[in-house]
């Protein structure tokens, strides 16, 4: 299992809207990604957020992770046009696929800083169902994608942080192979962007 960090610097802009429909396809091959990416230098330790006021309101809660799927695509289209400029190998990629598997891996990172900060089992299990939901709302294939990349993340040495996993394998998924190391080093950026998202998702609670 990765390690999580809560240190980094966020990135964001504006882009084009998202097109809601579109084909399923999921290349990642598990835990290979790691033995020789770049990613396993970023080395940090994650600290849990003190949320302990703000996941009081248990409605209030189930509310925003309802939201999260729409509130990551936010993510999505504000983060592609600034990372493509720093990193132009990305014009290469679908922005269909973008707009699919970004925001699946903001998902991920949220429900991962709850269960941080929610430790009763059968809650998580309720706001999973909130989330199920709602994901399949957006996108038939929205929680199958999910869990693809739950299982991903979980094969990831230990070496590699959450965050920069679950961008390991938006960057399988967009390339729809595995990413070159030139490539692989926008993956520190977006597990930034990931880990600030989970961040105000909780903050929102409150």
């Amino acid at each position: 299992m990765p390690r999580e960090s809560v240190q980094g610097h966020e990135a964001g802009a504006c882009r084009h809207r998202i097109k809601a429909s579109r084909r399923f396809v999921v290349v990642s091959s598990s835990a290979s990604f790691a033995r020789n990416g770049p990613i396993r230098r970023y080395r940090r330790s994650m600290k849990p957020v003190k949320t302990s006021r703000q996941l009081s309101l248990q409605a209030s809660l189930e509310e925003v992770v309802g939201r999260m799927p729409a509130l990551a695509r936010v993510i999505a289209n504000s983060c592609l046009t600034p990372l493509m400029e720093q990193h132009p190998y990305l014009r290469a990629i679908s922005s269909d696929d973008w707009d699919f598997f970004v925001p699946i891996g903001a998902v991920h990172a949220g429900m991962e800083r709850l269960r941080i900060t929610v430790t009763d089992p059968e809650r998580i299990d309720a706001l999973n169902g909130v989330l199920t939901s709602s994901l399949g709302d957006w996108e038939t294939n929205a929680p199958r994608a999910l869990r693809d990349c739950e299982q991903f993340v979980l094969k990831a040495p230990d070496k590699v942080l959450l965050f920069d996993a679950i961008a390991a394998w938006v960057l399988w998924n967009v390339f729809r192979r595995q990413p070159t190391d030139a490539e692989f080093r926008v993956a520190p950026v977006l597990g930034v962007i990931f880990r600030e998202f989970s961040r105000d998702l909780t903050s929102t609670t409150a």
